[in-house]
């Protein structure tokens, strides 16, 4: 991998659910770990050719690999936050992409 091309910093973030001070759940995040990252965000037609619902955004991180990230956690970049929906290792096992995904 080329580090020059990880130059975005992302969050990688749980969630869990907390009850207010009047007893509603609300869901709250909390920091697993940041990381440098390529992020890149998929085209509008890249979505009509993969079948994906129009009101999705869809990102691609390319990052390296660290054994804590799994399916269930979220990415925070940009200011927004995207829910980790596949992660494919390299062949070399030396990085990962992760595909992530937000409702508008």
């Amino acid at each position: 991998m080329r580090s020059g091309r990880l130059r975005d910093s992302v969050e990688i973030q749980s969630k869990s659910r907390k009850k207010d001070s009047y007893g509603a759940k609300v869901d709250e995040y909390s920091k697993v770990y940041s990381a440098k990252a390529d992020v890149r965000y998929m085209a509008g037609s890249e979505l009509i050719k993969a079948g994906v619902a129009s009101n999705l955004i869809v990102i691609t991180v390319l990052m390296r690999n660290d054994r804590r990230m799994v399916e269930k956690l979220f990415i925070h970049t940009d200011g927004q936050r995207f829910e980790v929906e596949n992660i494919k290792p390299s062949d070399d096992k030396r990085e990962i992409i992760v595909t992530a995904t937000r409702e508008t």
